[in-house]
């Protein structure tokens, strides 16, 4: 069997993944509600790796209690993921991953779909397209306040120059 590998975008109402073959080319999608992981398993057996658009758990604040008047307060209770992006890049990203409920839709349908998979033998990977989708993180530059438009224009680019 030719090994793939399965990337996963999860939402609230529905999880839309894609195979990659060796090759990189798509090999298969699919499209599922949130209470249909019985058909993602299916289509994701065999699997040489899974990656999941979702936060893996709630966040334990890592970094909770760090007085560094530089982490803005939404970090403050982030995971490492966020932090990292931050703290490498300066990449910012539209939310952090909550200590608690309430949790909005999409990380719910997420954090289970992680237990689902490892229940089932898998070892996903938590992903962020900010980080993956355009190389190195380092391409978009620096995160500043109010920076959201352009930093999509920066985004756009890289996605472009990187194909």
């Amino acid at each position: 069997m030719t090994a793939f590998y399965v990337g996963l975008d999860v939402g609230g109402r529905e999880i839309h993944g894609v195979a990659l073959g060796a090759d990189n080319y798509v090999v298969g999608h699919l499209a599922v509600k949130p209470n249909a992981a019985d058909r993602l398993l299916e289509r994701a057996a065999g699997a040489a790796a899974i990656a999941i658009d979702s936060p893996d758990r709630l966040s334990s604040a890592p970094q909770g209690a760090d007085p560094n008047p530089d982490i803005p307060p939404k970090f403050r209770k982030a995971g490492c993921a966020e932090f990292g992006l931050l703290k490498l890049y300066g990449l910012q990203v539209p939310w952090a991953t909550p200590t608690r409920e309430p949790v909005d839709a999409w990380m719910r349908v997420g954090i289970h779909l992680f237990d689902v998979l490892r229940h089932a033998g898998h070892d996903p990977a938590e992903v962020s397209p900010t980080r993956h989708s355009a190389g190195s993180p380092a391409n978009y530059g620096p995160a500043q306040k109010g920076d959201e438009g352009s930093g999509r224009k920066r985004r756009r680019g890289c996605q472009a120059k990187s194909g």
